[in-house]
């Protein structure tokens, strides 16, 4: 019985591994909702390009932070000018929960830029999954267990699985929707 549990751990594990793999070299790139709001993890500059010009991406929200010694951000900034294309960076940790302050800047800047728009951390698992849960949520009234499923495993979110830091995206979402109770979410 013990050595099933241990099969079927480490099959678990594998399979989470592939996915994590798969994901990363796709750059985990999905549509939340079509013309409006994408999300990804770091993309190439090659990939970049082709998202922005395939999905007409007008803004692209960093959630990084700025670094400018970085080539990837180097050449993410290039690949923006050359589009055309509004570029804005928040510096984020998926380990840190978000201050109400902080969520209420990422919110008021989502709605702010024109879309569609490109939401994009490293892995686009944590920080944009949180990102994408507030923007639905906060901006497009969807219930909070709907918009609480940007946090998921098919996104790379392993919030217990791997690092427990990355629970933080989910409390702060929990604390964000604590506050900011929706209608639908009351009844």
């Amino acid at each position: 019985m013990l050595r099933k549990i241990g099969g079927a751990l480490l099959a678990l594990l594998l399979a989470a591994m592939a996915l994590f793999g798969w994901l990363v070299w796709e750059g985990n790139y999905h549509t939340v909702l079509r013309g409006e709001l994408y999300r990804s993890g770091q993309l190439s500059a090659t990939q970049l390009e082709e998202h922005i010009r395939h999905d007409h991406i007008r803004s692209i929200i960093n959630l990084r932070g700025a670094a400018p010694r970085s080539e990837w951000y180097r050449q993410e900034l290039a690949v923006a000018r050359k589009e055309g294309v509004a570029h804005r960076d928040i510096d984020l940790s998926a380990d840190v929960p978000l201050s109400a302050a902080q969520m209420k800047q990422l919110v008021a800047l989502m709605a702010d830029l024109p879309k569609p728009l490109l939401l994009h951390c490293l892995g686009g698992a944590d920080r944009t999954g949180l990102a994408a849960a507030l923007y639905l949520y906060a901006l497009k009234g969807e219930p909070a267990q709907q918009a609480d499923g940007q946090l998921a495993l098919r996104y790379g979110h392993f919030p217990y699985l791997m690092r427990a830091g990355v629970a933080a995206m989910d409390d702060s979402f929990n604390r964000y929707i604590n506050a900011h109770p929706a209608a639908s979410d009351t009844k």
